[in-house]
């Protein structure tokens, strides 16, 4: 692995770690980046550092939540995506471990369309963590209504999200809104 993407990608994963709990295993990662860190800068050494990476995707594989994605990557800021994984992993443990998780089940169901019910909590913290992240990247967008994001990626000193909720719409808005979609 070449010099410039060894270190693209082992700062994702340092900035990953910063927000994330690796728990046993962050020792571990953190030693074989600075082992491939510690690699020369020659040509010779980029199977070396290739091997190293291998290492730390194995690692990763066992945590509950890999900072490593199949597919095309990210396209936000390595501490952006380190911050939405957080919150990510941190409103499932919210979730997961919720008391009267029947109670739970039996009541709140997934979206109208998709309709019948959670199996399980681990489904209902998974679908309320997905629902977290998709509120987030949207919250980092600018439209012509709103030119200013909601979020700027960043988490304040209280490790919250600091995001500027959306605005409420009027009785009048909602009425417009509903007739419309009675049109349909």
């Amino acid at each position: 692995m070449i010099l410039d993407k060894w270190t693209l990608k082992t700062n994702e994963i340092r900035e990953w770690m910063k927000h994330n709990d690796a728990g046993a295993m962050a020792p571990v990662i953190e030693g074989m980046l600075d082992a491939g860190d510690d690699l020369s800068e020659e040509s010779s050494q980029d199977e070396e550092r290739n091997r190293f990476w291998e290492a730390v995707r194995a690692i990763c594989k066992t945590l509950p939540k890999s900072p490593i994605k199949q597919g095309r990557g990210s396209t936000l800021e390595p501490q952006t995506q380190a911050n939405v994984d957080s919150v990510e992993n941190r409103i499932f443990s919210a979730f997961a471990t919720i008391t009267d998780a029947e109670l739970v089940l039996e009541v709140l169901h997934p979206h109208g369309k998709t309709g019948g019910v959670y199996a399980t909590i681990e489904d209902f913290a998974n679908d309320m963590a997905a629902k977290s992240v998709r509120t987030l990247k949207a919250a980092l967008k600018t439209t012509q209504e709103n030119p200013i994001p909601a979020w700027d990626g960043l988490m304040t000193e209280d490790n919250l999200t600091g995001m500027t909720p959306p605005a409420s719409k009027t009785s009048e808005e909602a009425i417009e809104e509903d007739n419309s979609e009675a049109d349909l």
